[in-house]
């Protein structure tokens, strides 16, 4: 190098320049696509990436060669870089090329991508709802049908010929579809919507029933209505728990039979059945007969009868009414369940009865019956334990009269009453 003044510098040898003169290349070019949604009426974006650092520049015409929007931007090598083209008209047809320039001043070969925006969208503030009760297939089920912002008007479809009957609380999406009267102007629109699926509400009734006082209870069941389910759903998928109070011990009366379910399908009303538990057959209670003598009968004392302890264990409350028969039986009472009496006097063989009817909670009406006779003896027998033998152990020798024997003591008791004589 050489100065104003004529003074040379030193000389410096390099081992020599590298030109760079290497294009860059564009790839992995996406274009405005409806299916990914980066192309609509009014806006459209294109994604690429280039091979080299730099920068790229893009120009974006209509279909007259006007310069819509242009712009520069730095690139970065192999790192996607987007271009969003807004403000668009709709149903145009556009021109973008693209070229990218490197560090070194390389310019790529001219992108040319071309495309035709959407036609003009309807623009919705909400989207529409389907809304039903279970059981309806969604093709049934009420489709809202809001109104575009933008003064288009169409016909909401729900665009499927599914026979799905949607449960409630479903996520499943089913599209719907809005058709512009006008479609030669106006694009289609398709929403994916959730149908919002109310429980459908059911009336069951539960069956009343009915046993005999102490027998096991029959199976709880209900009646459902022809139709009330949904085809294909069987009562046990209400998972229905029937219940009653009574037991096998339960006592006469009307008892109710309740229910409750679990399923999110159905709002269930279950009407209460009644179980009525009915009186069991009447137990025969034996007939009690007495002989007194004709002369003293019971002497003015009163004869006396637990009828209670006669009856089940288990007959419940109890009751009782009587009638009687012949002048012989007098001052007839019942007491807490105790039959009280006096037998008169009269004549020999005269004979009167006692007829109680028994009525209790568990049991069909009872009887008793006491009978009474007047005698002028009382036939007894050996009560049962007891037996006649010679005392001591004695015995005859041939020859001794049968009245040397003595006999053991013997207890005796009348046949009718069991009383002791």
């Amino acid at each position: 190098a050489v100065d104003n003044a004529g003074n040379q510098s030193e000389y410096i040898c390099s081992q020599g320049v590298v030109l760079d003169t290497t294009k860059p290349v564009i790839n992995n070019v996406v274009e405005p696509s409806v299916e990914d949604s980066t192309l609509k009426d009014t806006n459209a974006e294109v994604t690429f990436t280039a091979s080299e650092n730099g920068s790229y520049s893009y120009e974006l015409k209509d279909k007259t060669g006007k310069v819509v929007t242009q712009g520069t931007n730095d690139i970065t090598a192999e790192t996607e870089s987007v271009i969003s083209l807004t403000n668009l008209s709709a149903s145009m047809t556009y021109t973008l090329t693209v070229q990218v320039t490197d560090i070194a001043g390389n310019e790529s070969e001219v992108k040319t991508i071309t495309f035709i925006t959407q036609k003009t969208m309807p623009v919705f503030a909400e989207n529409p709802k389907i809304q039903g009760t279970y059981g309806q297939k969604v093709t049934e089920m009420e489709l809202s049908k809001p109104e575009s912002t933008n003064g288009i008007v169409g016909t909401w479809t729900i665009s499927t010929d599914t026979e799905d009957i949607p449960s409630v609380g479903t996520t499943k999406e089913y599209t719907v579809l809005f058709t512009p009267n006008d479609m030669d102007s106006y694009a289609t629109v398709t929403v994916k919507v959730v149908p919002e699926v109310a429980k459908k509400a059911i009336t069951i009734t539960v069956d009343n029933k009915e046993k005999t006082f102490g027998t096991a209870n029959p199976s709880l069941t209900v009646t459902i209505p022809a139709n009330a389910l949904v085809a294909g759903d069987a009562e046990a998928d209400l998972n229905l728990t029937l219940s009653t109070d009574v037991t096998e011990t339960t006592e006469v009366g009307s008892y109710a039979i309740t229910g409750t379910y679990d399923n999110d399908n159905y709002n269930v009303t279950i009407t209460n059945g009644t179980f009525t538990v009915k009186k069991a057959s009447a137990k025969e209670i034996a007939t009690v007969k007495e002989t007194y003598i004709y002369t003293t009968g019971s002497n003015n004392t009163l004869v006396s009868v637990n009828i209670a302890e006669k009856l089940p264990s288990n007959c419940g409350t109890a009751s009782y009414t009587f009638t009687s028969e012949e002048a012989i039986l007098s001052d007839i009472a019942i007491n807490n369940g105790t039959l009280t009496y006096k037998v008169n006097a009269g004549e020999k063989d005269a004979t009167g009865s006692i007829t109680v009817t028994i009525t209790t909670k568990n049991y069909e009406n009872m009887t008793f019956v006491v009978e009474v006779t007047l005698t002028d003896k009382f036939i007894v027998k050996v009560q049962d334990g007891s037996n006649v033998q010679v005392a001591d152990g004695k015995t005859l020798t041939y020859g001794d009269m049968l009245n040397s024997l003595t006999f053991a003591d013997v207890k005796f008791i009348e046949e009718t009453t069991g009383k002791e004589v």
